[in-house]
C-alpha cells in the first residue's frame, strides 16, 4: 500500500531551484548559452566566460539549479574521436559549482548526466552515466540502492522525498539500439516511478507502474498529486498524467493532456521544465530545430496555450517566468492565472 505524508509549502518553494535570492529579495537567475554563464535579476543580464581558479576558461553546458547559493552546472568537454555511438546527452560530464562571478568553486562529480537541486537549494541529486542516483546533503553522499536504472528525479516540495524514474536493470543505450526482438525492445522502454526517502534513501512505495514509458515527474505544490509524462510503448499515444498520491488502489494516473494532431492536443514538455507559477503550470515544448515554445495550462490540463518562443523557463515571481530567447537573452513573460485563462 502506498503511504504519503502531505506537507504544505508555498508555491515559491516549488520553483525549479535555478535562482538564488539577492540581498534585496529579487531572484538571481542563472542560464547557460553558447558555453557561457548568464545571470539575470529580472532587469539586467550579465554574460560571463566561466573559468577555473587557474583562469582557464571552461564551456558551461547547462545550469541545473542552485546549490548552497551557487549555480550547479555541467561542463562540456570535446567528444572522443572514436565515439560514434554515444550521444552527448548520454555521456557523463563534470558537474561543478560556479560562483555568480563565473569561477568554478568546486567539482561535485566527474560523471554526471543530469542533476536536480531541491526547492530550497540545500540538497542535490545527480544521475551518473551508468544511471545511478547520488544525493548530496552537505558533505554526505548517498547512492540509491535499487533494482533499475535511474533516468530522472523530482524533489517533493519539502525536499524529504524523491520521485525516481527507473528503467530495467539491464537498460543501456547500446542494448536499446541493438535489441534482438520486438519484445526485448518494448521491455526496455518500460519505466516505473518510485517514491524514495531523501535522507535514508529507502524506497517507500511504487507510485507508477503501468507498462508504459513514464518519466519527467513533478509534484503539485501541496504534494498531493504527482504529474508525469506517459507514453504507450505499443501505440503512438501519450500525454501528461496526474496521480492522486492518497489513492493506494492504483499505480496509473489519470490522463489530463494528450499529444497528437487535432483539437485538444497539447505538446509534451521537456524534462525538468515544468514549473508552477501561481495556479498555472508552465513548461517548454521542444521544436524540431532544437528551439522551444513556452506553454501554460491549468492543473487539470485545461486551457492550454502557447505563450512565447523560448527555452529554459525559470520561476521569477508568482506572475512571471524568465526564459532565454533565441539569441540567448533572458526575458520575462507574464503568466495569466487560471480564472483569466478560462475566459
Amino acid at each position: 500500500m502506498k503511504k504519503f505524508i502531505y506537507h504544505k509549502v508555498s508555491v515559491l518553494a516549488m520553483s525549479a531551484g535555478l535562482y538564488a535570492a539577492t540581498s534585496v529579495g529579487a531572484p538571481q537567475l542563472f542560464f547557460a548559452f553558447d558555453g557561457k554563464l548568464i545571470t539575470f535579476d529580472g532587469k539586467q543580464a550579465r554574460t560571463l566566460v566561466a573559468r577555473k581558479a587557474t583562469n582557464e576558461s571552461v564551456h558551461v553546458d547547462r545550469v541545473w539549479g542552485v546549490y548552497e547559493g551557487q549555480p550547479v552546472a555541467t561542463l562540456r568537454a570535446a567528444a572522443p574521436k572514436d565515439d560514434a555511438i554515444a550521444s552527448d546527452n548520454t555521456r557523463g560530464k563534470e558537474l561543478v559549482l560556479i560562483t555568480p562571478d563565473g569561477v568554478v568553486a568546486e567539482k561535485l562529480a566527474t560523471d554526471a548526466v543530469r542533476a536536480f537541486t531541491d526547492p530550497a537549494g540545500m540538497a542535490l541529486a545527480y544521475v551518473t552515466s551508468d544511471r545511478r542516483c547520488v544525493v548530496k546533503h552537505g558533505d554526505r553522499l548517498s547512492t540509491l540502492s535499487v533494482e533499475g536504472r535511474v533516468s530522472h528525479v523530482a524533489w517533493s516540495p519539502d525536499a524529504t522525498r524523491l520521485a525516481v524514474v527507473l528503467y530495467p536493470e539491464d537498460w543501456s543505450v547500446e542494448k536499446v539500439n541493438n535489441a534482438r526482438t520486438t519484445a526485448e525492445f518494448l521491455r526496455l522502454q518500460q519505466s516505473r516511478i518510485v517514491l524514495v526517502d531523501a535522507i535514508s534513501m529507502s524506497v517507500l512505495a511504487t507510485l507508477v507502474d503501468d507498462g508504459g514509458t513514464n518519466y519527467a515527474p513533478f509534484f503539485s505544490p501541496d504534494s498531493r498529486m504527482l504529474y508525469y509524462i506517459h507514453l504507450d510503448v505499443r501505440d503512438d499515444k501519450g500525454g501528461v498524467r496526474r496521480l492522486d498520491l492518497a489513492d493506494s488502489t492504483t499505480t496509473t494516473g489519470i490522463e489530463i493532456t494528450h499529444t497528437g494532431e487535432g483539437e485538444g492536443s497539447v505538446p509534451l514538455g521537456r524534462v525538468g521544465t515544468y514549473v508552477w507559477v501561481g495556479d498555472r503550470i508552465v513548461f517548454e515544448a521542444g521544436l524540431a530545430d532544437g528551439g522551444g515554445v513556452l506553454w501554460a495550462m491549468n492543473p487539470d490540463g485545461s486551457a492550454p496555450s502557447p505563450l512565447t518562443p523560448g527555452r529554459f523557463p525559470h520561476l521569477y515571481d508568482q506572475d512571471h517566468v524568465a526564459y532565454l530567447d533565441s539569441t540567448g537573452q533572458p526575458q520575462l513573460v507574464t503568466i495569466p492565472q487560471a480564472e483569466e485563462a478560462r475566459r
